[in-house]
């Protein structure tokens, strides 16, 4: 009689959180992910909020060195930049792979993966050290420059392989996985019904973005080389990196005169190369002394948590997964116009962070799908064995712990959602030659191409360089200070 009274408290307890028969805890514990993420330009204050931490993590130092760039404090930006290289170095020397990222960690099954440690994606490695690169070309220093940019080459070789040797492992367990399903009644295809729930409310963030922007393909690190072999007098080098750079942007108006400028340099106009970009009617009108403007375009997409279901067998257990929320980007690009009116440049896309993020994380899915099968899969065993043990064969038991087990894996797992988020949107660059006497304004145009804001443009000039360098992030319809 105690025993039954106890399984009985249980079960209430249970059904009385539910409130209802029909159990379905996604709308209230999913995040909506139609909303848009508020930007802001007050970077000191979060900068100050970050210093005062003492964590000694990766992704803490990623963004320091971030808000540092974005404050033009360069040296101090490298500093951390520096402190993130020694961060990561120290994972990759231990051989260290994240538990989210393989499925060989199955002793992971009953650990949140924020208590793993934030080891870096290998898109940010590379972007370490392409930033590197321009924080160096800021500070006039060419040969330190150049060696980030060789850094950010062999970062880029290596994090591809790595990427392909690991969305195959996953491709090989998840086939196994599909063979061992095809013969099973519907209900008991776990990993099939969870894929097909789980793609389909992620679609309108897949749909989001430029699918065919493949991750580890980065013309940003191209286009800095490119300009650091420039300062080198190195064109030859600066225009087969160049072409690297346009080969992802074929459209791309300043990649195509900056390849044409670089022609003429390295060849010289009778040169085959210089005449078949000639013959496109590309302007060859740039000079050997010219602005040449970064520019940061919004934010980079928030990593969320959602409540996701995981079918095991009839029965359904809730748990967290990660995703991405893309941050409404009201700037397009950047328009450059002289004191006469007459426009000089329009800013042109480097590298979309956003379809990096996300075409990265659809590679991922797949195999994050089976890791979470296998960890709830964990959990049921674990519930049905303490099952077995209280009470063999009594139902209400049963259905007790079983809900119980599916109220722990959707209150207390937790989606890893730390990330390098000071990362911009997108990365615009904009090139011009300067005349003398001549002042130059920065306008603001939406995606309709419409005028939304302007400012004064300030260029500095670094004497140990040929051109004058700027960084500009825009937030909003903000060009931050």
């Amino acid at each position: 009689m105690r025993k039954t009274i106890q399984y009985s408290l249980v079960l209430l307890s249970v059904l009385s959180f539910f409130g209802c028969k029909e159990i379905n805890l996604l709308p209230s514990l999913e995040k909506n992910q139609n909303h848009l993420t508020t930007q802001t330009c007050s970077i000191e204050g979060r900068y100050h909020d970050l210093l005062e931490k003492q964590d000694k993590t990766l992704n803490r130092y990623l963004n320091l060195a971030s808000f540092a760039y974005q404050e033009k404090d360069y040296a101090k930006s490298n500093f951390y930049f520096d402190k993130s290289i020694k961060q990561y170095r120290f994972f990759e020397n231990k051989g260290v792979v994240s538990a989210s990222r393989t499925l060989s960690y199955i002793t992971a099954s009953f650990l949140n993966d924020t208590f793993l440690d934030y080891e870096g994606d290998g898109y940010e490695k590379v972007m370490i050290h392409n930033y590197k690169a321009i924080n160096y070309l800021m500070l006039g220093e060419k040969e330190n420059a150049r060696i980030e940019i060789k850094n950010s080459y062999k970062k880029q070789m290596q994090e591809k392989d790595k990427f392909s040797e690991e969305i195959k492992s996953y491709q090989n367990e998840v086939t196994k996985q599909l063979e061992l399903e095809k013969n099973l009644p519907i209900k008991k295809r776990r990993y099939r019904r969870s894929k097909e729930s789980i793609f389909n409310k992620l679609k309108p963030l897949f749909s989001g973005i430029n699918s065919e922007h493949v991750p580890y393909q980065n013309p940003f690190a191209y286009y800095i080389s490119a300009l650091v072999y420039e300062e080198n007098n190195e064109f030859d080098d600066a225009y087969i990196d160049i072409k690297k750079a346009s080969n992802f942007y074929p459209d791309s108006k300043i990649l195509q005169e900056k390849l044409l400028y670089y022609a003429r340099k390295a060849y010289g106009k009778n040169s085959q190369e210089y005449k078949d970009l000639h013959a496109k009617n590309i302007s060859d009108k740039f000079l050997d002394k010219r602005a040449e403007i970064f520019i940061n375009i919004s934010n980079s997409p928030v990593k969320e948590q959602m409540k996701v279901p995981i079918y095991m067998g009839g029965a359904m257990q809730f748990t967290s997964f990660p995703t991405f929320a893309l941050t409404n980007r009201d700037i397009d690009s950047v328009l450059i116009k002289d004191n006469n009116g007459i426009t000089v440049a329009q800013s042109s896309v480097l590298t979309d962070v956003d379809a990096i993020v996300v075409n990265l994380f659809k590679e991922r899915v797949p195999g994050i799908i089976l890791r979470q099968i296998i960890n709830v899969g964990s959990k049921t065993i674990a519930s049905e064995s303490i099952s077995n043990k209280l009470d063999t064969g009594n139902v209400l038991v049963s259905a007790a712990i079983g809900l119980g087990m599916s109220l722990v894996n959707a209150v207390t797992s937790k989606a890893d959602l730390r990330a390098w988020n000071t990362l911009p949107s997108k990365i615009d660059a904009l090139s011009f030659s300067i005349e003398k006497n001549k002042t130059y304004t920065l306008y603001l145009l939406n995606k309709d191409g419409r005028q939304v804001g302007k400012q004064a443009l300030v260029l500095n000039k670094n004497n140990k360089l040929k051109h004058s360098y700027n960084i500009i992030t825009i937030k909003n319809r903000s060009i931050c200070k």
